[in-house]
């Protein structure tokens, strides 16, 4: 599943990278980037964690021609006085006036790097409602593509953020040995909510290669499972099942006798 969605084939909507101090999930982010550029799309980048520079590296020269980097890394607070990017800038309206300001008539892949900066910056109900603006699509943007540094926020916060995701990809790290040639970079879990309503979900073990290709080394036999349906669950259970596996949590709770 994570391949198919790196693919792009999976359509639009907002994809959530969800990471933390144990695994960090920025290569798997540029695997995203990768992609895009080599389906010829134009990739525009709100960065605040790292430069451009940093973020280009690695990246295929030719391809990487594409990526418009909108740069809140050098003066995120505006106390330089530098006039990029800053926090207080960021809003969908801005940023579709920024993305409209390229020639290109091609609709772009936005990467917000990260989240969690703006998040510790700017109400999270404003974040999250920029982040729906923008993922329904129209306006030269075809899906946003955002890390989160989960450890950084509290859980309702990071909840709110994963509710409004049509996918949410979970890095964490790998437990014991994983046979194969390339050194696996940690275990994905994949959670995608489908145009039906249901949740499909997949567990990988990953690697990402030094060109920020992403190889899956195995999987780890949840492929593609609905939500938990258990015999006598009413329709409104069911809901209340997948949401609660949307955000994490157990999907499965004890009934009452």
């Amino acid at each position: 599943m994570l391949v198919e969605i790196i693919q792009g084939t999976e359509g639009g909507g907002l994809i959530v990278i969800k990471d933390s101090s144990e695994c960090d999930g920025r290569s798997l982010l540029k695997g995203f980037i990768k992609a895009a550029l080599q389906r010829n799309e134009p990739v525009h980048v709100v960065g605040f964690e790292v430069s451009e520079n940093e973020l280009r590296t690695g990246l295929d020269s030719g391809a990487a021609s594409r990526l418009v980097f909108h740069d809140g890394y050098s003066d995120p607070l505006q106390w330089l006085g530098q006039g990029k990017l800053s926090v207080q800038d960021y809003s969908a309206q801005n940023t579709r006036n920024r993305i409209s300001q390229t020639d290109d008539p091609k609709l772009v892949t936005l990467i917000i790097d990260s989240l969690s900066w703006l998040l510790l910056h700017t109400p999270p109900t404003a974040v999250c409602q920029s982040l729906q603006e923008l993922s329904r699509g129209g306006m030269k943007v075809k899906r946003v593509i955002a890390l989160l540094h989960s450890d950084l926020h509290e859980q309702g916060v990071v909840g709110s953020v994963c509710h409004v995701a049509t996918a949410v990809v979970t890095v964490t790290p790998v437990s014991g040995s994983v046979s194969g040639e390339a050194e696996p970079n940690g275990i994905v879990r994949t959670l995608q909510r489908r145009k039906t309503g249901k949740v499909s979900q997949e567990e990988e073990c990953y690697s990402v290669r030094e060109d920020f290709s992403v190889q899956i080394l195995r999987d780890l036999g949840t492929k593609k499972q609905p939500a938990p349906h258990r015999k006598g669950e009413t329709k409104q259970e069911v809901i209340i099942a997948s949401a609660s596996l949307w955000r994490g949590e157990n999907p499965l709770p004890a009934r009452r006798q």
